[in-house]
């Protein structure tokens, strides 16, 4: 799944900036989100598939 791919890139992007940087707790904020709407989606397409 490349989007997974782009998640984990993303993460280990965001694990090589500073610690005390801002960003990573922007970014984490809004993967946190990311990953809520994927599982919405996801409950959505397997409601879909039955």
């Amino acid at each position: 799944m490349k989007f997974m791919q782009f998640l984990s890139d993303l993460v280990v992007m965001v694990g090589a900036l500073p610690p005390e940087s801002l960003v990573v707790m922007v970014t984490f904020a809004a993967l946190a989100v990311v990953f809520q709407a994927l599982r919405v989606v996801i409950r959505a397409l397997d409601r879909r598939n039955d």
